[in-house]
């Protein structure tokens, strides 16, 4: 399938404005005026379409298309792949109007309540969706490490954030496992977002090097500050996406606050 065709195309038009005029008996006499004079007569209608002029209706010139030009171009196929580094920090297993880690707490709330459920709907429709046919998708995790770990050198490294959960695949041949990847995935860490950033960019560069005619992008869904891990925060996260990645353009999701940015060093 075409995943996504530009098409330009530009043309110079030629307009052309005939006058056809008849003198007061329906013949064209002169010198090339409707009349001899310059101006233009209207006759009587009486259809004769004699005289020595072809200003009348009958004698207006065919117009011609010769002095129209115009380029045009085929489309061309320009694949897309989409690398979607996937939030699993505790605080998606608590309701919008919930904070912290819930899974556990005394008031967690059911697993259809989630923050995480609606991202997980959304995900699959888009995974499902027959007009995402010929996208390419693959699926990463940041916050996927027991709440107890934080601080865990095992974690708190790029290097643990580089390996896809599910490598990218063109749809809908890869949906399958995107959708049980997605699904297994259970809230447990903190939001390291500045590791998952980086560690999203090394993946993907290597996989457009791999494949330099794919437009390649990532889509960061995550539910909200980037804290209680691997000492992130904030400025962390805004120091990795200006360092290694062009601006992105939001992209709403239900339950979710997702980003897509484009990797700046080779993409």
């Amino acid at each position: 399938m075409v995943r996504y065709a530009i098409l330009v195309s530009s043309a110079v038009a030629l307009y052309a404005v005939v006058g056809c005029g008849s003198d007061d008996d329906g013949n064209g006499s002169g010198d090339g005026d409707s009349n001899g004079d310059g101006d233009i007569n209207l006759g009587d209608g009486d259809g004769d379409t004699s005289g020595d002029g072809d200003g009348s209706i009958d004698g207006c010139a065919a117009f011609s298309n010769e002095g129209c030009s115009g380029i045009t171009y085929e489309g061309e196929n320009v694949p897309l792949d989409i690398y979607v580094m996937y939030d699993l920090s505790c605080s998606m297993s608590c309701t919008v109007d919930q904070s912290g880690c819930c899974l556990g707490s005394n008031n967690e709330a059911p697993e259809s309540d989630w923050r995480i459920a609606p991202v997980r709907r959304a995900m699959r429709a888009f995974l499902e969706d027959p007009a995402s046919a010929g996208i390419g998708v693959g699926l990463g995790f940041f916050g996927d490490h027991p709440v107890n770990e934080n601080t865990n050198p095992d974690v708190c490294n790029v290097e643990a954030h580089t390996d896809p959960e599910v490598p990218i695949g063109v749809l809908p041949g890869a949906a399958g496992g995107l959708v049980d990847a997605v699904n297994a995935g259970e809230p447990q860490g903190g939001t390291p977002t500045h590791l998952g950033l980086e560690g999203a960019c090394i993946y993907t560069n290597q996989w457009h090097q791999e494949n330099p005619a794919n437009t390649v992008v990532i889509l960061l869904v995550t539910d909200g500050i980037t804290e209680h891990s691997c000492g992130s925060n904030i400025v962390l996260a805004v120091e990795a996406a200006e360092d290694r990645y062009d601006g992105g353009a939001g992209i709403p999701a239900a339950g979710a606050s997702p980003v897509a940015v484009t990797c700046a060093s080779s993409i």
